[in-house]
Formats: structure tokens, C-alpha cells, sequence
């Protein structure tokens, strides 16, 4: 036998043979954990140096120290060894489990973990003698199977194909895999295992049992992988449908207990289930689903009135960590895979089981925060029969941790939901929680120099040395006590160096005090410290420490103690969870420790301690433990003695005192010796106190701490401590739920938030009437707004709610009104309004025009489903509405109630608009804007005058209020959302006189931060800020004149730091100029390219080019469409040159915007909200940068001009006249079909273009054999459908969008689902889709004329009577089918071209709203219409001369005189062929060079960039120009010549002395090779010559 081993063991082998009494006074045998009279046996020893000769013997460390609740793992005895001939190792677990052990090569114990049925730290004890004597004792912590760790669990590959295996589509073979080195062996076998509970349920008898079913594979290889095909169980076996695969030595008998294994997670059985569920899965699923139902009803009692409720929201869920920790089957943390809760992105359970049947809560999230709920969703949350987590003392049913779920919630579910479609049964029964009940707990902290905020608010700041009570209740019996340290204690860091954490600058120590340790304890349950270890250790670490006993987290970050649970995901944080829901918070950051504890409202009233009386009363928080109190206003010094008064005793104290420090250190639970700093002042002229101010700015305890400290980083920890703090807090604010709303039958809702503020709409199924609400909402006292929403059937013969449907017996769609076909009521409940149309911010007054009510009457107005306003009944009968402020422009449907009716019967459409779009009279106007704008700035002072239109209201006083736009939330996140808010009226009850002056006053601080808004007036009569009353609004403009002293003192100064700000913050905003177009190239492409780009209003050469914000630019243009993500615009501005305006070259150069002038669709959410937040985020930054400071170049550099470089112009085709067709590519030909035909149709967006063309009627009234276009109709990928049509007997053009006729008599502008409209003349509208397409129509003398304008993305996209847009205009005459005519074609032929294009009525997009229509256009092409296919000219037609001078050379001018015998035809068609003409030259590519600079101390001459365009260089005096004077453009895009430099004359000098010196140089060495080569031909013919010496 080795004598080193004999050696070493002997101490051991002696101590097993000798006998042993066990409570002898100096040996640990049996008493591991005790402290005996002479030495000790708790672990508290080891660094007190008390323990035990023997200790180590006995009482034992082992390794791993943590394992899964099923058993199986092998650990090690690391800190004695045995002789493994002589000893017969045994661990007896609980004093009840017995399980083998061994004993290997290098003599150390090993012991193999049981089967258990509860999770926490199991006691052991060893036998060395076969179970004879059990001397020594460790623990073994045991821990749910699925927070095992990976090693020591198999994976099921693909778990979804096991858990499905034998439903419709699954088969094959399915894959086990493991770690091989996990077991020792070379052989294994694989086992099944299944799980039950037998008894009857919440009895003695209830009990939990995993049983051996069958071997899998008996002496597999251990390899690591196991593959096969499953056959059907037995009948014996197939009733286990939960259950594990267990991988063993192949040397164990099959089925035994308790030996070294791997085991797989637990899962639902599919693969091992019986032919009956092999045969039909669904049947047999249902069968055990209706089952289990049965079961649930009649035979187990409710659990879920004793559940918790959920927290309302994420924040709240995550706060709330005392009574909710995370499910890890749905983490944000991790990526939320929420594989069972789709939609959802958090999930959290309540922490402890329910009090008497152990159920579980689960709450789950979606990604705004919102709860979902399985009434709305299969996603959402379920509550639980068995806790997932198990519940104490566990063992038994429900209580078993994991497996008692499974069996209740889990399978049941996949019987219900995953195996059969019966999902609705399981959630009846499964309901999620809501959260009417829920109150959120309340929060108290301590951190830094020890600073207090406490449960109601108050906050004081305590600096004493010694041991306190933080918190005691007599609810539960909660203590939580703090120790403080003072910090010269620890004045030297580990390399023996002061630390300059604690240590002033000048080298002296600081009397200041920190947390270094919190316990804690409630009822009977284990006592938890949390501690700074050794400070030598790492600066981040804690300890923690379970009845005085350090409890490592390496293994495990949760652990299940005596009434307690501890969490520790990381090595700086802690979190402690009692029974009552108290949850204590220990974070600690470099040498300090922060705590925060959260009490549920049980506490209320039952706390004292430093952190107060919870009791919302913060006067009484300064409380004595004798119950007397210090007043709010307590000196620093009254305060120490308040702390000191709350010292623990000797007797209370929960601490460990394991080290001479610790000992000595807080022998007195308070130190009186101790004197902190009480005050401190700041010091102006101290280095430190700008980099403080910098630092904690506004954060008093942030600035206190660094004051006595003299240390920056102690101040950002106590910043980030309190910040903290406040998160906690706001997460943490009550939030009212309404609670669950049901969709009406026979109807649907949106929306699923049912929190205080959200609302809720309803919508009725085709056929059925809204009766109700159409829309709820949560109000602060937890009610629905309204009243219940009901729907019922509708009537086949009235238009009550139901306006725009064709019923079975008549109409009430818009198309009736020509067609005779309207129900009798159409015109009592289909609205017709005016005004039609009026601003987004609402406040306009309109009148029902199509029928009268009683006077008297109440009448509201639901827009939209979700705007509410009052309206009322004039003397005339007419019912008015009052429109809302929206964040939207188009068109809004609203429906009226009149009376006391429920339901919403009337409808009709207002038109939202962009506010700078309403005429001048719909708002208020600020004299000279300007002086408004640029108030408080030099020089501008004075007073201010507003003026409106006096007949706007008939009452005789008004009120004037100020109101702010703001955006909040993260943004280009779901929380980003819009806002105006009422700040305050500037007068009251003014007379309505139509004007208003005033000289503004500063406003308050809580209201400066506003600086975008408008002015609103409003009748006296409302209350001051209501919403969507009758209003007149200023335009939105810079609130210069309202800002704070601190604009008013130093504008510049304080614009320029305000543009700073701006210009760090784009920094971390995403790139939107990627995706915005190129601006085109010259004015003529901007104008020409409609489809893309449309007239800015601020700068529009049709109206006089005044462009404030563009000095040098006669007209710019948008960008019609927000870019695709972003939304953003772009702008572009030319000079009288028509040359791009750059900003580059000039101050007045165009800038693109992060947020679109217009808006964009959806709109109501920024960036798309119209105007205003573009205002926001460009506007007002401008005013920033570049009006109220000199900072110009900040902002330009963020929002830099487009060039033109990618720029493509769009390609045009038109149809005129006797239709003539010009294409794409620039064919054309004449086609004279009566009928409706397609011209454009593109699968690129699904672009859609139609035309109808209508027979020519001759000034004798008699119709010829010619046609002429009289609708064009458009979509495009779902937009609404656009119809241009001519009117008859007028030059008018009419357009209908879905078949109802639109006005332009009130805008010009249209925004419509999917496209734009616009018509500033009554004969001309343009169609703008999403894609850049831009529809043209023009009427012309009764004929109408268009133009499509296509971008680039077309090519090779495009088929119809137009062409095929692929710069071929060979393929243009192709027919439906994809042959082609020649170019060469008769008019015969392309006659039947034309034909083959008509549309059916099933792809038609046109209205038949008159018998006219439905008569002439039921075939699509008439086939009976033959025109004129070659009209010839008569040299003896009297019509010849005037048609020669009318249209010279036009050929198709000609032609339609002749067809058409009508002059005015001929010239229109003329007048279209031009526009055609002048569109393809004005969008001719043009090549762009892009910018060049001018050189460095020079200038250029040139600020056009294009091909053949030429720049000049010059230079400032003392410099001389090198490189290229002069640089043009070449057609390659590429500039000529070489880079201008500007350098000055004595550099000049010196380098071209250099440049001389050089050649010189050269030119000598060239001379000196020249010569040796001569040199060297010379010596070659020499006679030789000999030297002698002398």
C-alpha cells in the first residue's frame, strides 16, 4: 500500500475504527453545523480559525454541489479520502433515500444523487461502513429538471417531432443525444420512464410516482447519439403519456433506482403512445381532452380564485420581482421563443403557489407591453393547477416541482390544443388573469452615502457606522436590517495603494458610511445575508450567505430555501422572495451596496424602520422606535440620531460574524465614535464641481456623494442607484384596467388593451347593424366609456347604418341617386355635409344638409369609430357636428346619433386636411409671423397681435389658449406617439372683435419645453383646454415668444446649445437620406415628373416665388411619397436657370426632412404625422441652427441637398383626340374602338389603367363613326379606385373614388387609401400612386386627353394599348397574348389590337350609375361600331384652309378635323400632342458631374453641375492657382481637367525652386553618367600602361 497514502488517510481510518459518542465536545462526528463548547463545527470556523480538529473530516464539501431533482448525478467528497478496499460507501438523503457510492484511484468518496420530489438543499449524510454509522454530513442542492444544467440532460433532436410523433405527417425516426463522457461506461441502456399521480386529488393518498415502463435499446454503444424508429406501446404502458428517457450502465439491472444516469426533459409521449392514438390522434385527443374537462368541472375543486392577479403591464411584471419572476419558456432576455404563447414576447409566473391548492399565475406580454389574454388570443396566458415550479414542502400533489404541471396544464393542453383543434374547452377552463385586482407593491431604496427614499416618498440620508433595521413588520414577521461601513476602514486597495474610491484627494480620510451587508428573515424562514466579500475579491461580487453558511451560484441561479427563494443571475445581484411577496433588491456596484425592497399593500400600515411608515404619509416616516417623529425639516444632525436610535442589539441582530473584523468592528451595533459629514457646499471655483454639475446635473444625492467623497465615480453609482430607484417607481405606477371586452355577436372588435385611456371599436358583420358604442374607452374610474355595443340584423329595405351597401330590395350606395334605386330613407341617414372638408385639428363647425331633426336634440358624432364630439340642432332643424383634431389628413368616416338613440344610425365622410391647406379664413393669422417666431431674440420685442374672423363664432367673447405639440416615446419603436396638449390661455373671455394684442410673458417652466405649437380660439362659453369644441387654430409656428427667461437672457446661446443637442441626437438616429430619391436635375424634370414630385407650397413659382427659407430658389418641390421606412421627404429647389439650388453652394439650398412636409401614410404616429412632425424634427431645428443661432453649418451638414446623379426621369405615354396612342417607347397609332379598354396594366404594384371611349357627337347632334375618351379609371395594389370622367354639356371633369363623385370645390388636394389627388382647375386632375406612377387626365373640349408618367421600376413590367415600356418600340402593337403586329400595321389591324384589349365586367374599375352607362357599356367593345379608319383630305373641302392654319404639320391635328368636321377638336388635339411633346423633352436624362468645391482660400464661378456645364477657378490674393482654371462637364458624368488647389505664393516659390533644384539635379547626374559611359568607351581601346615602382 502507498505510504503517502497511509499517510495522509490515517487521520481518517483512525477516526472510523475509534468509537464515537455522539455531543462530544471537540468532534464534529454528527454535529456538523453545531457549535460545541471547546471548538465549533459550523462553517462559520473556518475563517475564525475555531473549528474542530476533525471538522474537515466530517463535515463535507462536495462537487458539483448541485444536480436535477431526478437523480442520477455523481458527485465527489473534496476534502477527505478512503481507503476504497475497505470502504463501503452509503448517502442517506433526508435521512429516508439511501444510495450507493464508491470510492476511486485517488481514494475520494463519490455518492450518486436520488430521485426526489422536491427542489432546495437536501441534507446528507455518508456512511463508510455500509450504512452501519452515518458520521459525516453535507448538503445537496436539488433543482427543478428543466434548470438542470446541459451536461447532465439528454436532447430530445427536433422535440416537436417526439412530442407529435403519430399525428398526421409525423413519422420516421427520432434522435436521442448526450455527452458520452457524462457516463463512464462503454455501454448503455436506454430506458423509458413515465410519470403519475395516483389517490384521490388534494388527499392523504394523493401521491406522485415515476415508474420503469420499458428498455428502449439495451447495450447501445455510448456514443452519444441513439437512433430509431417507435413502435406503439403495449396496453400496459400507453396510459403513461408523460414521461422521460433515462440513459444508464448497461452492468445496472433495468429499472434501477438511483444509479449514475443522463436523463432527457420531461415530454408528452406521442412517439410511445398506443395503436389507438396512432390511428386517429385528433379522435383519441379529443376523447382524453373532453375527459379531462369533466374532470376539471365535477371532481377538483376551482383554483383560480385564489391565484393572484396579473400585473398590468411588462413594467410592472418585471418590477415586481418580489411576487413575479421570469418563465424561461418566454424571456426577452433570451430572444423570446414563446413557443406556447405566440404574439407574446415576456412571460412571468407568480413566485410563490397559492395558498391552499398550490396553483400557479403566468402572465404574458406582447411587444408594447400589453397583457394578452386567452379571451383574445390563443397566446395568452394560463394560470396553472400545479405551479410549474413546485410549490413547499413539495413531495406530494400538486406541489411537485415541474411534473404535477405537466400533468395538469401541459398534456391537457396538448390533448386540447396541439393534438385536436378543441383549444376553446382548455381556455374556458385556463382563463387568463386580468388585472382589475392587481395593486403593484411599493418601493423603498438605500444606496450610496447611505441615502433613504422610503415607502411614501420621503427621503433622508443617514451616515452612521454600525448595524440598523430597515425594515421590521409585524406582517409575517419581516426584518430587513442593513450594516454600514465607514470607508477610511478601507483606505488601502489590494496592491496596498489608496483606493481613490474612498479616500479624499488630499489625501485624508472621508467620513462617510456605505451599505456592505443586508440581512434578512420573515416567519421561521432561513436568514439571508448579502454581503461585500474580502474587498480584495473581485468589484463586483457578492456573497451570499443562508443561515450563516456562504451558498455558492456557480451551479444554479436559483435556489429553494426554508420559506425563502434567492436569485442570482449574475454575480452583482441578488434577489430575495418571501412567502408574504416582500421581494429585497441587492445590487452592488464597486465598493457599495444599493438595496431596494418592494412590499405588497399587506404591509400597509405594518412597517417601521428607516424606511418608514408605509402608509402614504411621508410626515410620519422620521419615526422613533418609540413612535415619536421628527418633523419633514429634521437637521442632518436629528436625522443621525434617528438612525442611531434604530441600531439592532446583540439579541436581533440576523448578521454573521465570521472574520476578528467583523468581531470587533460592530461589537457595538452602533458606532457613537463615529461623526460624519453632515453639510457639505459646493465650492464655484472647486476643479471638481464643473465635471460634477456635468455629471449628476439635477440628482441631489448624486451631487452630495461626490461633495463628501471628492470621488466622480461614487457620484455615478449613486446617480445609477437612483435612477434606478425611479425606474422602479415609474414601472410601478397604478395602472386601472377596465377588464376584458367582449366583441359584440355577429360582430368583431380591434383593440386588446383594456388599460385606463385605451379603447376599444366594434364593427358588425356584413348585414348586421351597430347598436351602441362603436367605440369604448377605459376611463380613471375603471369603467367603459358608453354604453354595450350590440348587433342586429339589418333590414333589406333601409339605410339605417348601413350606408354604401346595395341591399337585396334597393341601394343606399351613392351610384342609387342616378339609377332610381335608393331605399326609401336613403337621404335620412346618408349624409350630405358643408362644410365637407376643414383642418386636421378639428374645431370646424359643420351642418347636415339632407334632413331635419327636432330642435333640442342630442347629437354626437363618432369619427372614425374612436373621436367622440357633441354637435347640437340649429333653429332650422339641421343637425351640425363639430370635427375633431386628428393626426390624419383624408377622408374620415363619421356617424351621427340624434336623440336618445344607442345606436349610430346616419353616416357620412369628412375631409381631414393638412392645416397649412385650408384657406386663410378657417384659421386665426399672426400679424407680421415673423416677430412671433423670432420674439425674445435681439431686437424683437414688443407686442404681438392675432387676428380672426369675427362671423366664426356668434358668441361675443372668446378664449385664447396656447397649445404644444410634442412626440414622445423611443423613436421608430411602437411607443412613439403624438401629442398637442393645452398649456394655458392667454386671455379669457376677450371680446370677439377679431383681433387680440398682448405682450408675451415667459412662460412657466413646465411649460417652456414646449416649442412647436399653435394659438386656438374658442367660444367662452367651453371650458378652458377642452378638445373638439368649435375652434379657430393659428398656423403651427416656433413658440419664440413663449420660452423661458433662460431663451430670453441669451437666445443665441441658448439655440446654439439646443442645436448641439439636436445634432448629438441625429447621431443616434437611423440614416434616412439612403432611402430618399435623388432630386431631379433641372426645374423642367422637377415640374414634369408628377407622379414623384408635386409643388412645394412654400416656394411655388406659379404664385410668385416667395421662399422664405430658400433665398435664391423660384420653386421647389416634395417628394410626394415618405420614404418606405422612415418616412422621410424630399425637397428640392431650383433658381430662375431652372439649375438645382444646393446647399453645398447656398444657404437657400434645398433639405431633404426626416419627417415628411405632408405626412405619410398610415399617418397618426410620428414621423408621419402631417406638418407636425416635420416641424419637430426640421423645422424647429432650423430655427436652432440656423435663425437663432449661427450654427448653420450644423444643420446642413445633417440635412444635405440630393444632387441628381441617380436620378431617372419617369417615361410618358399619352392618348388624345380620335384616340391616338404615343407610347412608352414612341410608337403610335390611332385606335377608334368604342368601349372600355386597358391601356396600362403592370404586375409591378399591380398597376392598373382603364379608358372608355364614347362615340363623337357632331355640332348637328347627329354621333359619327369616331370616339374620344370620356372616363379613365386607376388602381393600384389596393388603393381606391380613381374614375376621371368628363360631364356632359360641360368642360368640367368629375372623379369618383370606389363610384362615389368627389368634390375639389374646398381643396385641391385629396389624400385617399393608396393615392393622391389633385385638381387645382376643374379640367385637369392628377392621380399619384404609391409607386411613383403619375395619371394625367385633361378635358378638352368634351374629350378627354392622358398622360401616364412611369418610373424606371416599370421597364419591362408594362402590357396594354400603351406599350411595353422596354426602349423597344417594335413589340408596342402586342396583343393579350403576347403576339405582335408590325409597325407597318392597317388601321384595320390595329382596330382589332384595340379590341383584344377590352376588359370584362369582371376586371372593369369603372361606375354605372345611369342607364345610359349600364345600356352602351354591358360589352365592353362594341362590336357594331365601325369608325373611319383613313380620313382623306379635299383640296376642295372649305375646311381645308382653316384646318392647314390651325394645325400645320400636326398629322393627328389633321385628322380629327377631318374626322371630327370641328375645328376646336383638332386644335385640342393639337394642344395635347404638344403637352406630349413638351413632357418627353422636359424629362429628356440629363448627366450630372455632382458637385464640386471650390479650392481652399479661392472661389468658383458656376453653381451648375450638369453635362456641358463649365466651372471657374480663382484664387484669394497671395495665392496662385494650381491644377485646372476651368473644369466642364463631359456627357461621361465625369469632370474635366484636374482638382483646383489654391497655394500660396512663398509655398509657390519653394516648390518650384524645388522643382528647378530637382531638374537641376537630375540633369547633372544625367551629364555625370554620360561622361563615365565615355570614360569607360575610352579605357575599352587604351593601351595598357604599367606602374612600377620608383
Amino acid at each position: 500500500m502507498n505510504f503517502l497514502w497511509i499517510l495522509v488517510s490515517f487521520p481518517i481510518i483512525l477516526s472510523v475504527f475509534l468509537p464515537h459518542t455522539a455531543g462530544t465536545s471537540d468532534s464534529c462526528a454528527r454535529q456538523c453545523g453545531q457549535k460545541l463548547s471547546n471548538c465549533s463545527c459550523h462553517v462559520t470556523c473556518e475563517n475564525l480559525g475555531t473549528c474542530c480538529d476533525d471538522y474537515r473530516n466530517f463535515c463535507l464539501s462536495i462537487s458539483p454541489h448541485s444536480g436535477s431533482l431526478m437523480g442520477g448525478k455523481d458527485f465527489v467528497i473534496l476534502n477527505a479520502v478512503f481507503n476504497g478496499s475497505t470502504s463501503d460507501i452509503r448517502c442517506r438523503f433526508n435521512n429516508e433515500i439511501v444510495t450507493m457510492g464508491s470510492v476511486d484511484d485517488s481514494g475520494q468518496a463519490h455518492c450518486t444523487s436520488p430521485l426526489l420530489y422536491e427542489s432546495g438543499r437536501i441534507p446528507f449524510e455518508m456512511s463508510t461502513d455500509g450504512g452501519v454509522t452515518y458520521l459525516r454530513s453535507g448538503t445537496w442542492l436539488s433543482v427543478h429538471h428543466s434548470k438542470a444544467s446541459v451536461m447532465e440532460k439528454s436532447l430530445l433532436k427536433n422535440s416537436t417531432k417526439w412530442q407529435y410523433y403519430g399525428t398526421p405527417g409525423v413519422e420516421g425516426n427520432l434522435t436521442l443525444l448526450w455527452k458520452p463522457e457524462v457516463l463512464s461506461y462503454s455501454d448503455v441502456n436506454i430506458e423509458l420512464w413515465g410519470y403519475s399521480e395516483t389517490g384521490e386529488a388534494y388527499t392523504e393518498e394523493w401521491s406522485p410516482a415515476w415508474q420503469y415502463l420499458y428498455t428502449l435499446q439495451s447495450g447501445q454503444n455510448n456514443s452519444g447519439s441513439y437512433i430509431f424508429t417507435p413502435q406503439p406501446a403495449n396496453a400496459a404502458f400507453s396510459s403513461w403519456e408523460v414521461g422521460m428517457v433515462r440513459i444508464t450502465a448497461s452492468s445496472q439491472p433495468d429499472g434501477q433506482m438511483n444509479v449514475p444516469s443522463i436523463w432527457s426533459p420531461v415530454h408528452a409521449l406521442a412517439w410511445h403512445l398506443g395503436e389507438e392514438f396512432q390511428k386517429d390522434p385528433a379522435a383519441w385527443a379529443q376523447g382524453k381532452c373532453k375527459a379531462w374537462h369533466n374532470k376539471e368541472q365535477t371532481q377538483l375543486p376551482n383554483f383560480l380564485a385564489e391565484t393572484p392577479d396579473c400585473p398590468c403591464n411588462l413594467a410592472q411584471a418585471r418590477a415586481d420581482t418580489g411576487r413575479y419572476h421570469t418563465d424561461y419558456g418566454c424571456d426577452i432576455e433570451k430572444g423570446s421563443v414563446c413557443t406556447y404563447h405566440p404574439g407574446a414576447v415576456h412571460c412571468v409566473r407568480s413566485i410563490q403557489a397559492s395558498p391552499q391548492f398550490a396553483a400557479g399565475q403566468q402572465c404574458c406580454y406582447d411587444a408594447r407591453g400589453n397583457q394578452i389574454l386567452t379571451f383574445d388570443s390563443l397566446g395568452g396566458s394560463t394560470p396553472d393547477r400545479g405551479h410549474d415550479w413546485g410549490s413547499p414542502p413539495y413531495r406530494k400533489p400538486p406541489r411537485v416541482p415541474g411534473f404535477s404541471h405537466w400533468l395538469y396544464d401541459v398534456i391537457t393542453f396538448y390533448y386540447c390544443c396541439l393534438w385536436s383543434d378543441n383549444c376553446q374547452p382548455y381556455l374556458e377552463l385556463r382563463p387568463s388573469s386580468d388585472c382589475r385586482t392587481y395593486k403593484p407593491p411599493r418601493v423603498a431604496s438605500a444606496f450610496g452615502d447611505p441615502h433613504f427614499l422610503t415607502f411614501d416618498g420621503a427621503n433622508l440620508t443617514f451616515k452612521g457606522k454600525g448595524e440598523y433595521t430597515l425594515v421590521t413588520s409585524d406582517f409575517h414577521s419581516l426584518t430587513i436590517q442593513g450594516r454600514t461601513e465607514t470607508w477610511e476602514q478601507a483606505e488601502m486597495n489590494e496592491d496596498g495603494d489608496e483606493d481613490t474610491l474612498f479616500v479624499h484627494h488630499n489625501h485624508e480620510p472621508v467620513h462617510v458610511s456605505s451599505f456592505s451587508a443586508v440581512a434578512m428573515q420573515e416567519g421561521g424562514s432561513d436568514v439571508i445575508e448579502v454581503r461585500i466579500p474580502d474587498r480584495s475579491t473581485n468589484a463586483w461580487q457578492l456573497e451570499v450567505l443562508v443561515n450563516q453558511e456562504v451558498v455558492s451560484f456557480v451551479e444554479q441561479n436559483w435556489i429553494d430555501l426554508k420559506g425563502v427563494f434567492v436569485y442570482s443571475a449574475v454575480d452583482q445581484n441578488v434577489t430575495v422572495m418571501f412567502p408574504s411577496g416582500a421581494g429585497i433588491e441587492v445590487r452592488r456596484m464597486n465598493l457599495i451596496l444599493a438595496v431596494s425592497v418592494l412590499l405588497p399593500e399587506e404591509f400597509q400600515n405594518r412597517t417601521r424602520g428607516l424606511m418608514g411608515v408605509m402608509n402614504n404619509n411621508p410626515e410620519d416616516d422620521y419615526s422613533f422606535p418609540n413612535g415619536s417623529v421628527l418633523p419633514a425639516d429634521s437637521t442632518p444632525e436629528e436625522l443621525f440620531q434617528l438612525g442611531a436610535d434604530w441600531a439592532v442589539t446583540n439579541e436581533t441582530s440576523l448578521f454573521t460574524y465570521d472574520s476578528k473584523f467583523l468581531l470587533d468592528s460592530y461589537l457595538l451595533k452602533h458606532d457613537p465614535n463615529f461623526v460624519p459629514v453632515f453639510n457639505v457646499q459646493e465650492d464655484p471655483n472647486d476643479p471638481l464641481t464643473a465635471e460634477m454639475q456635468a455629471l449628476c446635473q439635477s440628482d441631489p444625492f448624486c451631487r452630495f456623494d461626490v461633495l463628501t467623497t471628492q470621488s466622480l465615480e461614487t457620484g455615478s453609482i449613486t446617480k445609477l442607484s437612483h435612477e434606478s430607484h425611479q425606474w422602479v417607481m415609474d414601472s410601478l405606477k397604478p395602472v386601472m384596467s377596465c377588464g376584458w371586452l367582449a366583441p359584440p355577436g355577429n360582430g368583431t372588435k380591434e383593440g386588446t388593451t383594456y388599460l385606463v385611456g385605451s379603447s376599444v371599436k366594434f364593427h358588425c358583420n356584413e348585414g348586421y347593424i351597430l347598436v351602441g358604442s362603436p367605440m369604448r374607452t377605459c376611463q380613471p374610474d375603471g369603467k367603459w366609456s358608453m354604453i354595450n355595443t350590440s348587433c342586429l340584423l339589418g333590414t333589406s329595405n333601409s339605410c339605417a347604418s348601413q350606408c354604401g351597401r346595395r341591399l337585396s330590395s334597393c341601394s343606399c350606395h351613392e351610384t342609387c341617386e342616378n339609377l332610381g334605386t335608393c331605399c326609401a330613407d336613403y337621404w335620412n341617414f346618408c349624409l350630405r355635409i358643408s362644410p365637407h372638408s376643414g383642418t386636421l385639428m378639428g374645431g370646424k363647425d359643420f351642418k347636415i344638409l339632407n334632413v331635419t331633426f327636432d330642435s333640442g336634440a342630442n347629437v354626437s358624432c363618432w369619427f372614425k369609430d374612436e373621436v367622440l364630439t357633441t354637435g347640437y340642432i340649429d333653429e332650422t332643424g339641421h343637425a351640425h357636428c363639430i370635427s375633431p383634431l386628428l393626426y390624419e389628413t383624408g377622408r374620415i368616416p363619421f356617424q351621427m346619433s340624434v336623440g336618445n338613440s344607442e345606436a349610430f344610425l346616419h353616416s357620412g365622410t369628412w375631409l381631414a386636411v393638412h392645416h397649412n391647406k385650408v384657406p386663410e379664413s378657417d384659421r386665426s393669422v399672426l400679424v407680421n409671423e415673423t416677430k412671433w417666431q423670432y420674439y425674445g431674440t435681439p431686437q424683437t420685442s414688443g407686442n404681438l397681435t392675432l387676428t380672426w374672423t369675427v362671423k366664426t363664432f356668434q358668441d361675443s367673447a372668446v378664449n385664447i389658449e396656447v397649445w404644444g405639440y410634442e412626440e414622445t416615446g423611443g423613436p421608430y419603436s411602437n411607443s412613439w406617439d403624438a401629442q398637442w396638449t393645452y398649456l394655458y390661455t392667454l386671455q379669457r373671455d376677450h371680446p370677439n372683435s377679431g383681433t387680440f394684442s398682448f405682450i408675451p410673458e415667459p412662460a412657466k417652466a413646465s411649460f417652456s419645453k414646449y416649442e412647436v405649437g399653435m394659438l386656438r380660439i374658442s367660444p367662452h362659453r367651453y371650458t378652458e383646454g377642452e378638445k373638439n369644441l368649435p375652434a379657430l387654430w393659428s398656423l403651427e409656428h416656433a413658440l419664440a415668444w413663449h420660452l423661458g427667461d433662460d431663451f430670453r437672457i441669451d437666445s443665441a446661446a441658448w439655440a446654439q446649445a439646443k442645436c448641439l443637442k439636436w445634432h448629438e441626437k441625429e447621431d443616434t438616429l437611423p440614416d434616412f437620406l439612403k432611402e430618399i430619391i435623388d432630386c431631379p436635375c433641372t426645374l423642367a424634370q422637377a415640374r414634369t415628373d408628377t407622379g414623384r414630385f408635386h409643388t412645394d407650397y412654400g416656394c411655388d413659382i406659379e404664385k410668385g416665388s416667395v421662399c422664405t427659407y430658400h433665398p435664391g430658389a423660384v420653386h421647389c418641390v416634395r417628394s410626394i411619397q415618405g420614404s418606405p421606412q422612415y418616412a422621410a421627404g424630399q425637397q428640392c429647389c431650383y433658381d430662375s436657370t431652372g439649375t438645382q439650388v444646393l446647399t453645398f453652394d447656398s444657404l437657400g439650398g434645398s433639405t431633404p426632412d426626416r419627417g415628411h412636409d405632408w405626412g405619410s401614410p398610415p399617418y397618426r404616429k410620428p414621423p408621419r404625422v402631417p406638418g407636425f412632425s416635420h416641424w419637430l424634427y426640421d423645422v424647429i431645428t432650423f430655427y436652432y441652427c440656423c435663425l437663432w443661432s449661427d450654427n448653420c453649418q450644423l444643420y446642413l451638414e445633417l440635412r444635405p441637398s440630393s444632387q441628381c446623379r441617380t436620378y431617372k426621369p419617369p417615361r410618358v405615354a399619352s392618348a388624345f383626340g380620335d384616340p391616338h396612342f404615343l407610347t412608352f417607347d414612341r410608337a403610335n397609332f390611332t385606335f377608334k374602338g368604342k368601349g372600355e379598354y386597358t391601356l396600362v396594366t403592370s404586375d409591378f404594384q399591380s398597376l392598373t389603367i382603364q379608358g372608355r371611349t364614347q362615340p363623337h357627337t357632331f355640332e348637328n347632334g347627329t354621333v359619327g363613326p369616331v370616339t374620344g375618351f370620356s372616363a379613365v379609371a386607376m388602381s393600384e395594389n389596393g388603393s381606391a379606385v380613381i374614375e376621371v370622367r368628363s360631364v356632359p354639356g360641360t368642360t368640367a371633369l368629375e372623379v369618383l373614388m370606389d363610384q362615389e363623385v368627389i368634390s375639389f370645390d374646398e381643396q385641391s388636394w385629396i389624400d385617399l387609401r393608396g393615392v393622391f389627388l389633385y385638381s387645382e382647375i376643374d379640367q385637369n386632375v392628377t392621380v399619384m400612386f404609391q409607386s411613383g406612377a403619375g395619371v394625367e387626365v385633361r378635358g378638352r373640349n368634351g374629350i378627354l386627353a392622358l398622360s401616364v408618367l412611369l418610373p424606371e421600376e416599370f421597364l419591362n413590367r408594362t402590357r396594354g394599348l400603351m406599350g411595353v415600356m422596354n426602349n423597344n418600340p417594335e413589340d408596342d402593337f402586342s396583343f393579350t397574348n403576347g403576339s405582335v403586329l408590325p409597325a407597318d400595321a392597317t388601321p384595320e389591324e390595329l382596330f382589332r389590337l384595340g379590341a383584344d384589349w377590352a376588359v370584362t365586367n369582371e376586371t372593369s374599375l369603372f361606375t354605372y350609375d345611369s342607364e345610359f352607362l349600364l345600356k352602351n357599356y354591358f360589352l365592353k367593345h362594341d362590336p357594331s361600331f365601325v369608325p373611319e379608319f383613313e380620313p382623306q383630305e379635299d383640296p376642295n373641302d372649305p375646311l381645308m384652309a382653316t384646318m392647314q392654319a390651325v394645325c400645320q404639320s400636326d398629322p393627328f391635328c389633321h385628322f380629327d378635323v377631318l374626322t371630327t368636321r370641328n375645328i376646336s377638336v383638332g386644335n385640342a388635339t393639337k394642344a395635347s400632342h404638344q403637352c406630349h411633346q413638351k413632357m418627353v423633352e422636359s424629362l429628356e436624362p440629363v448627366v450630372s458631374c455632382g458637385w464640386i468645391s471650390a479650392p481652399k482660400n479661392g472661389r468658383k464661378e458656376g453653381t451648375r453641375y450638369l453635362s456641358g456645364s463649365t466651372v471657374h477657378f480663382s484664387c484669394d490674393q497671395g495665392y496662385r492657382l494650381a491644377g485646372s482654371a476651368e473644369r466642364t462637364c463631359y456627357p461621361s458624368g465625369e469632370w474635366s481637367g484636374e482638382p483646383a488647389q489654391c497655394v500660396s505664393d512663398n509655398i509657390l516659390g519653394i516648390v518650384l525652386a524645388s522643382v528647378f533644384g530637382f531638374l537641376t539635379l537630375v540633369a547633372l547626374t544625367v551629364l555625370l553618367i554620360i561622361n563615365t559611359r565615355k570614360q569607360k568607351r575610352k579605357k575599352n581601346f587604351a593601351p595598357s600602361v604599367e606602374f612600377r615602382s620608383l
